[in-house]
């Protein structure tokens, strides 16, 4: 799995390619905590590359969103295949995100 994180104007977007397991999300996710501990953090996590998604992968998300939540940020997901939507429609955490289908109009929405 890679990830690539950018800062895009006053929003951190991280690309993701690959399969999102816990063996390998160690490093993204102490990148990724870092980043939202940081001032108001608006994330988006581009998951367009992203074939599958296991519970650490879940368990990312939702501390990401509390992070940037608790300083006034949030978390925005683009590019979910239909077997990542459905693990989170499943799981019930779908409710928790605002999901985009491209990064344009994600990007866009931290403006309102």
């Amino acid at each position: 799995m890679r990830c690539d994180i950018v800062q895009q104007g006053a929003v951190i977007v991280a690309r993701i390619d690959g399969i999102m397991t816990l063996e390998n999300l160690d490093t993204a996710h102490q990148h990724l905590l870092a980043r939202a501990q940081k001032r108001q953090p608006r994330m988006l996590l581009d998951l367009t590359g992203v074939p599958l998604i296991d519970s650490s992968a879940l368990e990312l998300m939702v501390e990401l969103q509390a992070a940037c939540n608790r300083r006034g940020g949030g978390v925005k997901l683009v590019g979910l295949n239909v077997l990542c939507e459905e693990i989170l429609q499943i799981t019930g955490l779908l409710s928790q995100f605002e999901v985009f289908d491209n990064q344009i109009t994600a990007m866009g929405s931290f403006a309102t």
